[in-house]
């Protein structure tokens, strides 16, 4: 919680951080604070809309909010973004939780073919 104090303060310092963003998003994630969690990795994408780990953040808290599809349409655009910057180790990753997700919520793969990235 510590942590959560010294980066906000950082965001308060210089708000176009992106990088500060994504890991106030994750902090907040960690402690199980979705909705903060969401919050930031939307202002870290609000600076940069091709920041995979915000999407993939964003994933990971409504895959807990239990919101699959809008989970689905972040992983899939983290795994896009991922692959395009070539770090096959989150790719993979996204691919995994993604299954994760599908598997969870028992969603058939073929509904998914019309996802479109969400409109955040």
């Amino acid at each position: 919680k510590e942590a959560i104090q010294v980066l906000k303060q950082a965001v308060f310092l210089d708000p176009n951080d992106k990088g500060t963003k994504l890991t106030l998003s994750g902090a907040y994630l960690k402690l199980k604070d979705y909705d903060q969690a969401i919050k930031y990795s939307k202002a870290a994408l609000n600076l940069d809309p091709n920041l995979p780990g915000a999407n993939f953040n964003l994933a990971m808290s409504y895959y807990q909010k239990e919101d699959p599809l809008t989970a689905i349409q972040h992983i899939e655009l983290a795994e896009k973004q991922y692959v395009e910057i070539e770090d096959t180790q989150w790719a993979a990753k996204s691919r995994r939780a993604k299954s994760q997700i599908i598997k969870k919520f028992n969603i058939d793969p073929s509904e998914l073919k019309d996802n479109s990235p969400p409109e955040e």
